[in-house]
Order: structure tokens, then sequence, then C-alpha cells
């Protein structure tokens, strides 16, 4: 659900990234990396379906097929590629037409409710997955959206969600919190310590999916797809117009680069000031023992 590195550069420069890139292959984890991906790799997506009880997990790839993000928006952009693409729709069709599945999990790893970035970026293929969503028998076998790249717990339970449907996030378990996409009807909570827990019920007619959205041992958002929720025990989160976002993130960007900047200055300074008390102590201790030393010198009897 995340990135390779979490270096989270925000400069155009391509050595820093190929710098942040090799580090990760040089730490003990990374280095196992060789050992289970080989030269014949053919480069496919990586997605995957499995099963748990009666709960049908589907797990898409959204990076190596992707249309890069500032290319034209058109319909042949894509974020699945054709492939994948097909393989979705085929693997949704087949687990909502069967006996044996009660509930279907898409872990989608962008923020599915957005306007301007993400699935913002693919607004044709999105609006293509949300009409063949309408052609499936969701009340029967709901899809719930497991979603990711956003440090936020967050809930929207279809009010919002393109093609209706509950959206989760849950995150970030280390990293500074961070808001996107929306709205979101049950509210987000932006920050770092924080995951989710699904607790999946199933009495054998009908799979109800209980959320939990932590941060450490307090839990701060919770949602029941099976009990209707509360009116005033949460608060909605309805975003900022795009320019105003768009002037947020342009000026958060220039804030984080002006800090690194000064972090620099006030490391390089702090080495040259602990140089200089080292110079001035040396200094102070060798003054120090010349004069103690002409005072003796100074107080000694001549001998003729």
């Amino acid at each position: 659900m995340g990135d390779l590195h979490y270096a989270n550069l925000d400069v155009n420069d391509v050595a820093a990234f190929r710098g942040a890139y090799e580090s990760m292959f040089a730490s003990p984890a990374g280095t196992v990396i060789n050992d289970v991906i080989l030269l014949d790799d053919p480069l496919d997506t990586i997605q995957q379906a499995f099963t748990i009880g009666r709960v049908r997990f589907l797990v898409t790839d959204l990076r190596s097929q992707r249309t890069p993000n500032d290319a034209p928006d058109i319909p042949s952009k894509t974020i699945l590629g054709l492939d994948q693409k097909q393989w979705f729709k085929d693997q949704l069709q087949a687990a909502t037409t069967s006996e044996g599945v009660g509930l279907v999990v898409w872990v989608n790893t962008m923020p599915w409710i957005d306007d301007e970035r993400k699935w913002g970026h693919f607004t044709h293929e999105q609006n293509d997955l949300v009409a063949f969503f309408a052609t499936l028998d969701l009340t029967s076998i709901p899809l719930v959206i497991v979603s990711g790249d956003a440090h936020m717990l967050a809930v929207d339970d279809g009010s919002h969600s393109p093609g209706n449907i509950t959206t989760f996030h849950a995150a970030a378990l280390g990293r500074p919190g961070s808001i996107k996409g929306g709205p979101y009807s049950h509210g987000v909570f932006p920050g770092s310590g924080q995951f989710g827990l699904l607790d999946v019920r199933d009495d054998g007619t009908r799979i109800c999916v209980r959320y939990s959205g932590r941060r450490g041992a307090t839990e701060l958002l919770t949602y029941d797809t099976c009990e209707p929720s509360v009116p005033g025990t949460y608060t909605p989160y309805i975003p900022p117009s795009k320019p105003v976002r768009v002037v947020t993130r342009t000026l958060k960007k220039f804030l984080s680069r002006l800090d690194k900047k000064w972090q620099v200055v006030t490391r390089f300074y702090g080495w040259v000031a602990a140089m200089a008390l080292v110079v001035g102590g040396v200094g102070v201790v060798g003054g120090v023992v010349w004069w103690c030393g002409c005072r003796r010198s100074v107080g000694k009897p001549k001998h003729d």
C-alpha cells in the first residue's frame, strides 16, 4: 500500500530520487529482494485475488501500467492497464454471482474519492468502473474499498464515493498525517501512529463489517456496514475548494523545502559553532596553563 521508499522528496532531483531508491536496497530488508526478484521478471502487473471465509479480496496494482498523472485525461488514459482492468471486472463479475461469496473487499492503493489527484487524474477510467459496478448485484453481495496513499483515518458510507461504494482509509503508522480527497461522510483524522481494524461478522446470510480507526490504543472513528450511524456521533469532512487546496499544497511544499534548507544551514553553523567552542576551550585552557606557569616562575627565588 506504500511507496518503494519514504524519503518524501519534494524536489525534481534525479540524483536525490536515485539515492533514496538505492538506500532502500542497501538496507537489510532491501537486500532480500535480490533473492526473490529474478532477471526474467516479466514486469506484468502484480494484482492478486484470494478468499477468506466468504470474503473475496481483490488487490489491484495501480503503478506498473499507469499513464503519467499529468498526461491529458482522455479515454485511453489508464491506471489499471487494459489487461488488469478486464481481470478486475471478471473477478468482480465472478464474485458477485458466486454462492460462496458474501462480500468483496477491493484493496485500492489510491484515494478513490478524489477530484484532482490520484484517481482524479483518471476520470474516464473511474467512470468506466462506476458504470460497470452498476451492472452488478452489489446489494446482495456488497463491495467495500480499503484505500491507501493518504495518511489519515477516514470513512465514507457511499454518500460521496463514486459508485456509492463504502470506502475506508487507515493510516499512517509512522509518517506525518495528510488529508486527501473527500468529502467523507464520517470525517477524517490525519496523523501518525494510526491504523485500522476490520471486524468481519458472517451469520451465513449476511456479512457485516465493523471498521475501527485507531491512534495507538484510542479509537477515533468507527463505522458498521449493518448498523446505521447515530447522527451527532461523527463529523463529516467537506474539503476546501480546489483552488484553496492547490494553494495550500503549494505553500506546504514551499515551507517544507525552506525548512529543509534551514536545517542544512543550522547543522552547518551548529558544526562551526561547536568547532569554535572546542578551539576556544583549548585556547582558554592553554592560556590558563601559561598564566599559571608564569606565576610559578616569577615566584621562585633566584640562586647564584
